[in-house]
């Protein structure tokens, strides 16, 4: 008798544990093919999630399912890194930015969350349940902020926020929107009270770029700072300041995306074309091909990141 008892308890075991590791397997694999779904198409995700944010928390989960997979192709990445010194910071750059880090950064507290939900229905006037470029540009002048002497800068915020393409603002779209602005205010004082003057200096920009891990070289920065120097003063007011932070940041979003196929820190040509238009960037094949040339100084065939924001600004300000 106990020897079929704990025959059939045994048995039960088993088949029990199989179920459970198929059904993991199965959510795993079907986590899988929705990142490589949401990364071949390279655009804006239709739809919120039920936190109220779209594309990048179903990438942000499923790189967290799939990152005990990349660990030993990782390992395999960096014991083959280039020898070049430039290249080597490049892929070690992008240990900076990923999708994990990024909801890091950009998390918001409880009271955050209520207090800009609360903003939301506030301006949110046709009840509508999205905030229009109108209702934007209300919420703006609530929170002391001048784009209207930007020429074009409410729309471009919007092409770049509005990750489903509606031209409107979700809650999620919007309290993340909101959250940044006000953290990369704080962040403009505080450049700006160690700069010394009333506009933040190129100097001023670097110092504030490279506390949130950016590395972009005096070349670069005089290549990013006209894309929102609209007066050409070389130094860039609040409202200029946030419009490159804002610019930076979907770029960033962009280039993880599209790294993260292989994760290897750079992108090739195909990559970078694959995510241009999700930044509302449209360039022919001939013209990407000679800036694309122009920024791959080591003729490697790929570009980092410092080198693809750069790249899309060129793109923006032809």
């Amino acid at each position: 008798f106990f020897f079929f008892f704990f025959f059939f308890l045994g048995n039960r075991f088993s088949f029990t544990f199989v179920c459970c590791k198929r059904r993991i397997l199965a959510a795993a694999t079907a986590a899988t093919a929705t990142a490589s779904s949401a990364t071949a198409a390279g655009t804006r995700a239709a739809g919120t999630t039920a936190c109220g944010r779209t594309e990048l928390d179903a990438v942000c989960f499923v790189r967290h399912v799939k990152s005990a997979t990349h660990k030993q192709t990782n390992k395999q990445t960096n014991n083959h890194q280039s020898k070049s010194p430039h290249k080597t910071s490049l892929i070690m750059g992008f240990k900076r930015f990923s999708v994990a880090s990024l909801d890091k950064e950009e998390a918001l507290t409880e009271e955050a969350e209520a207090k800009y939900t609360k903003y939301f229905q506030k301006f949110d006037k046709d009840k509508s349940g999205d905030i229009d470029m109108e209702e934007l540009g209300k919420v703006l002048a609530h929170c002391h902020f001048d784009f209207e002497k930007i020429p074009s800068a409410l729309e471009w915020m919007v092409s770049l926020i509005d990750l489903d393409g509606s031209k409107t603002l979700s809650l999620g779209e919007f309290k993340y929107f909101v959250g940044n602005l006000l953290k990369w205010k704080k962040q403009y004082k505080k450049a700006l009270a160690k700069d010394g003057g009333d506009a933040l200096t190129v100097a001023g920009l670097d110092a504030a770029l490279k506390k949130n891990k950016y590395e972009f070289t005096d070349a670069q920065l005089a290549q990013l700072v006209p894309l929102v120097d609209k007066d050409g003063s070389g130094e860039l007011s609040l409202e200029e300041f946030l419009l490159l932070s804002i610019f930076v940041r979907f770029v960033k979003i962009q280039f993880i995306l599209a790294d993260s196929s292989d994760g290897n820190g750079l992108l090739d040509k195909k990559e970078v074309g694959g995510h241009l238009p999700a930044l509302g960037l449209g360039v022919d094949e001939a013209t990407l091909d000679n800036l694309f040339k122009g920024l791959d100084t080591d003729n490697s065939g790929s570009l980092g990141f410092e080198e693809f924001a750069v790249l899309c600004a060129m793109i923006k300000l032809r």
